[in-house]
């Protein structure tokens, strides 16, 4: 018998899954091969594995399979051959709701349109299940079937018991998971330096702590306000998030959802875990470096920001309440997708929104939310934050090529210069913040999912240059700061700017305090300054660059 694997990907988990599966066929004795979906030729026996991409899509080494499937089950054609037996596993979540494993849905459905005989029952695996334990079942069912010649008795479904693409996920409990955290995503959390708290919590130690734990500079927010970054806590209470943003540096492993639907730990259980877990992660830096231990002096600023959609955790406004209390200061940053949660959100230290795009259909692209309200979301948060009574940011990540201007002088790079920061104006007007930080991407690997790489990744000049821009449609906006290093430039609402002086360091002292984001500013030091000769390097540090490997 002719067996052979086919898989369509983004992100290389259904290619991980094809080679396991054919792993587990060849210990049969069963000869088989792994292909593409694109690559798909006759076979009589077929196995598909397929997840379904963003929006509904077919993942993209298989479009060119799929439109021919399609074509071949809507007119009868006859020049595509399907196979004579197959078997489908698809890679789902249902936090897309009716685009849940969307894409093996249709394939099967029009596998049995083409009287393709189908060996087992279709198999749609979610991510919030325990995907491996189900792709694990499914594996050893097929083995069975092709060992012991199953399927050849097997008889398709009548065209009415056809799934129906169009319904919603029949997914028992779907509203009643309990815990967010299953055992394949703590592992790959865990793999990717995630330090786990609680059910939904985590913590990462961020690079720039080590760096100034070693006298080596802080991050942007040291240079921009005054955090030092020895002592900053890089955390989230819930690890899921609304969107997948094409420039996400956490590789696709959160969940994603669009509503807080599983068990939510205390907020006094969460501070304790995340204290803890970060001391350890600073102990194990400083053990050995002795000389910069005095520079820890505890967690005395968190930023909620590492991963995920903070304020969508039930009881944020507690965990903040507490997170004050030990006269830890606070950032919180959000997508602007859950206006109800932001108005109802307490005063933080300094509230982020972050803004990728100007426009609805660039941010469709680029933030790939899953609300299909989402723009309309957006500027329903931009108007709360308005209104908020603390320091308050717009966060805008500068992709090349995707949501930058262009220096190009030909009319349609022109306009779309033009749309692109006539977005951007257009918001900040609408939201006036107290700043708007502009820091180009930091590319983190090449994946399909993506599809960025270093081409994408401006320079600090582009970065400088797309400030200009946007500062010269603006009134009352200045550039105040930058973070070379960190390819990041911080523009002001000048009313943080007396007497020549800017103010946008934060008082410490003060920050607890009801008062007005202004009323707890401070002075910024000379060498923070847009245009100084420290570009924004701390100079109380020592600038370290690492050797390249010489040729002898």
């Amino acid at each position: 018998m002719s067996v052979n694997i086919f898989y369509a990907t983004e992100t290389n988990k259904s290619l991980k899954y094809a080679i396991k599966l054919s792993d587990a066929l060849i210990s049969k004795n069963i000869d088989v091969g792994v292909h593409s979906f694109d690559d798909y030729f006759y076979s009589e026996i077929a196995l598909f594995i397929t997840s379904t991409f963003y929006d509904g899509q077919v993942p993209k080494n298989g479009r060119v399979f799929f439109k021919k499937l399609k074509i071949a089950a809507k007119n009868n054609d006859l020049e595509f051959k399907p196979p004579k037996f197959f078997a489908i596993f698809g890679l789902g979540s249902t936090a897309y709701l009716s685009l849940f494993n969307l894409v093996a849905k249709q394939i099967y459905g029009y596998l049995i349109t083409l009287n393709s005989i189908s060996m087992l029952s279709p198999v749609y695996s979610d991510e919030y299940g325990d995907m491996e334990a189900v792709f694990d079942n499914w594996v050893s069912n097929v083995c069975d079937s092709l060992t012991n010649n199953n399927y050849q008795t097997n008889q398709n479904p009548k065209s009415s018991e056809i799934i129906d693409t169009n319904n919603k996920p029949d997914v028992s409990d779907i509203e009643d998971l309990s815990l967010m955290l299953t055992p394949s995503l703590s592992k790959n959390l865990k793999k990717q330096g995630y330090s786990l708290v609680g059910t939904h919590s985590a913590v990462k130690l961020c690079r720039w702590t080590k760096s100034m734990l070693k006298g080596r500079g802080g991050c942007y927010k040291n240079t921009f306000y005054g955090i030092i970054s020895s002592s900053c806590m890089e955390a989230t209470p819930n690890l899921a998030c609304a969107n997948k943003c094409v420039f996400c540096w956490r590789h696709y492993t959160n969940p994603v959802g669009t509503k807080w639907r599983w068990n939510a730990d205390e907020p006094d259980k969460i501070l304790k875990g995340m204290l803890e877990e970060q001391n350890k992660l600073i102990n194990s830096v400083i053990n050995g470096v002795k000389t910069e231990i005095n520079k820890f002096k505890g967690v005395k600023h968190c930023a909620l920001s590492l991963v995920g959609e903070p304020v969508m955790y039930v009881h944020i406004n507690k965990l903040i309440e507490l997170f004050h209390k030990e006269k830890i200061s606070t950032f919180l940053v959000t997508n602007g997708q859950f206006p109800d949660q932001m108005r109802a959100l307490k005063d933080v230290t300094q509230l982020y929104l972050s803004i990728d795009a100007g426009d609805p259909v660039s941010l469709r692209e680029i933030g790939r939310p899953l609300f299909t309200d989402y723009w309309e979301r957006l500027l329903e948060c931009i108007d709360i934050l308005k209104e908020k009574r603390g320091r308050t940011v717009f966060r805008l990540t500068l992709v090349k090529g995707i949501n930058d201007e262009t220096t190009d002088s030909n009319k349609e790079e022109q306009e779309r210069n033009e749309n692109i920061l006539g977005g951007y104006i257009s918001l900040i007007k609408r939201g006036t913040p107290d700043f708007v930080e502009i820091k180009g991407v930091t590319f983190c690997g090449w994946t399909q999912d993506s599809g960025l790489s270093m081409k994408n990744v401006p320079y600090h000049n582009d970065v400088i240059n797309f400030a200009i821009q946007l500062i010269n449609g603006l009134e009352g906006y200045e550039i105040a700061c930058e973070h070379e290093h960190s390819c990041c430039i911080l523009i002001a609402n000048t009313k943080y700017k007396k007497n020549q002086k800017w103010y946008t360091w934060i008082n410490f002292d003060k920050f607890n305090e009801d008062l007005q984001g202004i009323e707890y500013s401070c002075e910024t030091p000379d060498w923070a300054l847009f245009g100084s000769r420290e570009k924004g390097f701390n100079p109380n540090e020592t600038r370290y660059q690492r050797k390249k490997n010489q040729i002898k």
